[in-house]
């Protein structure tokens, strides 16, 4: 009886199982069709020329160099020849490093050989101790006169009676006004380092040295004032008061 009861359990299980596979089948979401991809842009390769408009504007540009100064491009394989001759180069100067490791004795005896030929000049003689050279004659202590004093000389030159009796002055300027007068004489003074005086005779206030000089020192007076701005400076003689 158990037995019975037991495979139709089984039974009934298997049918049900069976229903749920073969039953409804399952709402699923739909997926909308994909859209096609849209085609890639092609790319450009970078133009290296310049464009037509580009050219024109080149043009108009003027030339710095003169048609002689222009020079066309080496070739492209122009460089890689230099640089190869270049080489050669190189290694020829990089060869004389071998030379260092000579012996020192060698170089020392090429040192002392060099010396050998070093011109070494004589010493110098005094004048007259030299072979074959005439010595200075000398005249003797009799011959020799002593030179005379100044004094002797200022005694013989005569002294006229107009440079004893003149006394030479230097007119610097001779304004109108006061003020321009006092102004030349502090000039005067300042410049030259003497003493002016300012005297006053027909309306003009005349700028004048205020102490006598020689005729040869009132000149170099007038020329100084006239090089330092008093282009009307000129000397003028005195003639000196009785004792």
């Amino acid at each position: 009886m158990s037995a019975a009861r037991l495979a139709a359990a089984c039974a009934a299980l298997a049918l049900a199982g069976c229903a749920a596979l073969h039953g409804a089948p399952l709402a699923t979401a739909q997926v909308p069709p994909s859209r096609p991809a849209a085609p890639s842009a092609p790319s450009v390769p970078a133009d290296s020329l310049p464009s037509p408009a580009a050219l024109e504007v080149l043009r108009t540009i003027p030339e710095p160099l003169a048609p002689e100064e222009r020079f066309a491009p080496p070739p492209p394989g122009a460089r890689a020849a230099v640089e190869g001759a270049r080489a050669p180069e190189d290694s020829a100067r990089a060869a004389p490093a071998d030379s260092a490791g000579a012996p020192a004795d060698s170089v020392a005896g090429a040192a002392v050989a060099a010396t050998d030929t070093i011109p070494v000049p004589a010493p110098t003689r005094p004048i007259g101790e030299r072979p074959g050279e005439a010595r200075p004659v000398t005249a003797p202590d009799s011959l020799l006169v002593p030179a005379a004093p100044p004094a002797a000389f200022a005694a013989r030159t005569p002294s006229g009676p107009a440079a004893a009796d003149t006394c030479w002055r230097v007119q610097f300027a001779a304004p109108a006004r006061r003020a321009a007068a006092v102004a030349r004489r502090d000039a005067v003074t300042s410049l030259f380092g003497i003493e002016a005086a300012i005297v006053s005779e027909r309306g003009l206030h005349k700028v004048r040295s205020a102490g006598c000089l020689d005729r040869t020192a009132a000149d170099r007076l007038r020329d100084r004032a006239r090089l330092s701005g008093f282009e009307g400076a000129f000397v003028f003689g005195e003639r000196r008061a009785a004792r």
